[in-house]
């Protein structure tokens, strides 16, 4: 029975993991053309502090990996990508959350305390309408596989534009993030 028990448990696992949809990300290889990171952009005043760039990565032929670094403690600072329109995402029956998934690559060096993930809904003019920050992940390690989630009960008002944000807060050190993947599913409440 315990066997059954695990099989069944583990059948609805792969189950709702093969109902999510992945959501396209422009340019998750992070090329630039002419100098230009391409559906990226910085997302804070370069006077804020820290510095941001792509280089070479050897984990998949074609891909570059997103740079993010600050010397001193500045202000939050990252990398946005807010075009996935709202109208794309699934309608959920009554009782159901949204649950956006990014699956991504991250390596870091010295950091103090954030390098995460905020999951964003922006408004018509590109305002953050509402969000999620994923859980810090500081320290130093090599390239890890990276999985952060998050759920929202419903798309907020005046929401136009669903995005992520790789970031680097208020912190020293550096950190890498490549291959970012993004899937949305319906979960129950």
């Amino acid at each position: 029975m315990k066997t059954v028990k695990k099989i069944l448990i583990l059948l609805l696992g792969v189950a709702s993991i093969a109902w999510a949809a992945e959501l396209p990300l422009v340019n998750p290889g992070f090329q630039e053309k002419d100098g230009v990171l391409i559906g990226w952009k910085r997302c804070n005043r370069p006077a804020d502090g820290g510095m941001l760039s792509t280089v070479p990565y050897e984990g998949k032929e074609g891909f570059r990996a997103l740079w993010l670094e600050s010397a001193e403690v500045a202000n939050w600072f990252g990398c946005e990508q807010a075009g996935i329109p709202v109208a794309s995402l699934p309608k959920p029956e009554a009782g159901k959350s949204y649950r956006f998934t990014l699956e991504y690559r991250q390596k870091n060096e010295a950091v103090i305390d954030g390098a995460f993930v905020t999951f964003c809904f922006f408004s018509k003019d590109g305002k953050i309408v509402g969000y999620r920050d994923s859980a810090k992940a500081n320290g130093t390690f090599g390239w890890t596989d990276m999985s952060r989630s998050c759920t929202f009960p419903k798309i907020p008002d005046n929401a136009m534009y669903f995005g992520i944000r790789f970031f680097l807060g208020k912190t020293s050190g550096k950190v890498w993030y490549a291959e970012p993947r993004l899937y949305v599913d319906l979960v129950e409440q």
